[in-house]
């Protein structure tokens, strides 16, 4: 059977994304959002003052962001001691992992290594800056800003 593409066509398609990817999607729209979810991709858990002094967004708008990020699913926010930390879900990990392999070619085609996951190869500085060279080139510039987070 073929189906009619044309403007004249009468059939009407169903969106196919879940919702969970459209707030997903929603969420990441938004370049303070992206910068958010980088840093927490280097730095695995991070508390609200420390994500306002690596991003340099300031308490109200670090708060929405973060609430946006939350209904995405991007992040969780989980308290701990009278202390809210905030991390990357499952999901948002897979979800950045596949978003970059989808523009990057596969470490083991290029060098013969292993393809590594998030968040394991994101901490791979030499994989990080071959991504900023690449593809990311203004990351690299937050990743060489981004002290060390101190041990918990």
């Amino acid at each position: 059977m073929e189906i009619d593409f044309s403007r004249n066509s009468s059939r009407i398609y169903r969106n196919i994304f879940p919702t969970s990817l459209r707030y997903a999607i929603r969420a990441l729209d938004n370049e303070k959002r992206q910068l958010l979810v980088s840093i927490l991709a280097f730095k695995k858990v991070l508390r609200f003052n420390e994500l306002r002094e690596y991003s340099g967004i300031e308490g109200n708008d670090l708060s929405y962001h973060l609430k946006e990020l939350e209904k995405g699913n991007i992040i969780r926010k989980e308290a701990e001691d009278m202390v809210i930390y905030y991390r990357l879900t499952p999901f948002g990990e897979r979800l950045l992992e596949n978003l970059l392999k989808a523009v990057l070619v596969p470490r083991s085609e290029k060098k013969g290594g292993k393809v590594r996951k998030l968040p394991e190869f994101i901490y791979d500085r030499e994989y990080r800056e071959e991504l900023s060279r690449e593809f990311l080139y203004d990351t690299a510039q937050y990743a060489e800003a981004i002290p060390t987070a101190p041990s918990r």
